[in-house]
């Protein structure tokens, strides 16, 4: 009790626990840490106080069971002044990172500058606080070259003030070479041109090549032009046979050169000795292979078989003469 009741602050236990366990020492009967006697000075006189001896065991049990009730209390009044810290320190940390915060950046609806010029875009942007990065470029055959084409943010999105945003510009149609189709049958052709993007026109031409072979192309193959481009292919008519219709009555000629695709003009000769409406001379020969469309005379003859056939004659070879056989001056085009 001595060392618990001592006058400084520094000679008592400096804990429950350091005097409870001198207590228990105690009472088994073994050596404490306090002193057997406590000195207090008063004045310059100094007196000697016995030291309590505990008269019983009960006594000191009870003396026990004192501190252990104080204790709960104690180790109470530490934890909620523990508990008080942590939470004085943790509203210092939130107040510290709640002011070492940036101000919130302002947000703001990217305008829609989508088909204008890069210049006036660049314009419309910097004026709503925006910057504009590197341009990107890509070939359109809707949008106009050197127009935008879209934005990163797209329009109407909002980004933060000051944030960039990307523009895609049109670098005008995407360039194609023609491909080479010579040689080729024009359905092929037209398909192959199809394919890289390009439109088509026919053009047929007299050609010793076979019908419908392409002869060439308009651009030339290997130009680099505009996708969308038409390209013009020329293609051969193809080569027609001349058949031989001498001998032949005039409709079965006219049947015979419809049919080889072979135009004609029809001259009646009078003085003919031939059956009448017979085709006694042709001015291309059998066999020969013209274009399409060529035109050849043939030569009728009119002779009737009767005693005028030397007025007939008068008249004079190349002159149509019977009015049912090619009265217009001997023409008949095919169709």
């Amino acid at each position: 009790m001595a060392k618990a009741l001592a006058k400084r602050v520094d000679d008592r236990y400096q804990s429950a626990a350091d005097m409870r366990r001198d207590l228990e020492r105690a009472i088994g009967g073994h050596a404490v840490a306090a002193p057997t006697s406590s000195t207090a000075v008063v004045g310059a006189a100094t007196a000697v106080v016995p030291a309590a001896a505990a008269t019983s065991v009960g006594g000191a049990h009870t003396a026990v069971r004192d501190d252990e009730e104080e204790e709960p209390g104690s180790k109470a009044k530490y934890w909620i002044l523990g508990i008080l810290a942590l939470l004085l320190l943790g509203g210092i940390a939130y107040a510290v990172y709640e002011s070492s915060k940036p101000d919130p950046v302002k947000q703001v609806s990217v305008p829609d500058v989508v088909g204008l010029e890069v210049d006036a875009a660049t314009r419309s942007l910097t004026a709503q606080g925006f910057t504009v990065g590197e341009q990107v470029n890509q070939p359109s055959a809707d949008v106009d070259e050197g127009k935008v084409i879209s934005s990163d943010p797209d329009a109407d999105t909002k980004a933060e003030e000051g944030s960039e945003v990307v523009l895609t510009v049109s670098s005008g149609p995407e360039q194609v070479a023609v491909p080479d189709v010579g040689g080729y049958t024009y359905s092929e052709a037209k398909s192959t041109l199809e394919r890289a993007g390009l439109k088509v026109k026919k053009d047929e031409r007299d050609s010793q090549e076979d019908k419908d072979t392409v002869i060439n192309t308009n651009p030339p193959a290997n130009t680099p032009v505009d996708a969308g481009t038409t390209v013009t292919v020329i293609v051969s008519k193809g080569q027609a046979t001349v058949p031989n219709v001498v001998g032949q009555s005039l409709e079965d000629a006219k049947q015979a050169l419809e049919d080889a695709g072979i135009k004609y003009t029809v001259t009646n000769d009078p003085s003919s000795d031939q059956p009448a409406d017979m085709v006694t001379a042709q001015s291309t020969p059998g066999g020969q292979k013209v274009p399409p469309g060529t035109s050849i005379e043939i030569t009728v003859s009119t002779n009737s078989g009767g005693d005028d056939q030397g007025d007939d004659a008068d008249t004079g070879p190349g002159t149509d003469t019977d009015p049912g056989v090619d009265a217009d001056a001997g023409t008949d085009p095919l169709g």
